[in-house]
């Protein structure tokens, strides 16, 4: 079996700042029939405020903090690595991809969250990257690889792809109907103690289409 770690570093450790974006990749690679028995999906996050991390940071500033990373996910070895990527962990994240891959050449990166999100195909270290909500996609990437199956998938971009290719013409993934979402707290991906509570949110993304905003 194939295993697969969902990751990302937090801004802090609070309700507010639990990995909710990666847990719910997590479940939806638990919860569908293609890839619940094809890999093992395991949950690894970090913080800013974890007493490694800030350790790394002052011995040797983001390069140290993504030399810890990437020896935490490579011990490890897993076969997929999945980053929720953030604008405060993006430089941090690409690094500790770049760092990865030299210590685990055969294993696939996927990067996914608002940071690739705007802009996919801005990211050169990693891939894949998932543009928009990943519940489906993600799946439907894990299952194709895993079976050698070619990768057309909607929202699914690699480094090949950046090529001449115009902003305007990235296209979100599909999402998942919110009665097919699988839930991180219900299938115990979340432990909500670990982070002091829960945020409970109960809209997802906004109503409004300002031009400044890709929310």
């Amino acid at each position: 079996m194939k295993s697969l770690i969902c990751t990302t570093l937090l801004v802090e450790t609070s309700p507010q700042g639990l990995p909710l974006g990666a847990a719910c990749i997590a479940s939806a690679l638990k919860a569908d029939a293609r890839t619940k028995n094809a890999v093992s999906v395991s949950l690894i996050d970090f913080s800013l405020e974890d007493d490694e991390i800030i350790s790394a940071k002052k011995s040797g500033g983001d390069d140290a903090i993504a030399q810890f990373l990437a020896n935490q996910l490579a011990s490890k070895k897993p076969d997929f690595i999945a980053f929720s990527v953030y604008v405060w962990n993006r430089l941090i994240l690409e690094k500790t991809c770049t760092t990865l891959k030299k210590m685990l050449p055969n294993s696939i990166c996927i990067a996914g969250g608002p940071e690739v999100t705007a802009d996919p195909l801005s990211f050169h270290s990693f891939d894949f990257m998932i543009s928009g909500q990943g519940e489906r996609a993600m799946v439907e990437l894990v299952d194709s690889l895993a079976k050698g199956k070619k990768i057309d998938i909607q929202g699914v971009y690699t480094a090949s792809a950046q090529s001449g290719a115009q902003t305007n013409e990235i296209a979100r993934a599909c999402p998942l109907p919110p009665d097919m979402t699988a839930s991180p707290y219900l299938d115990g991906t979340l432990d909500p103690s670990k982070y002091g509570g829960a945020l409970w949110e109960l809209a997802r993304g906004c109503p409004f289409k300002c031009s400044y905003c890709y929310e």
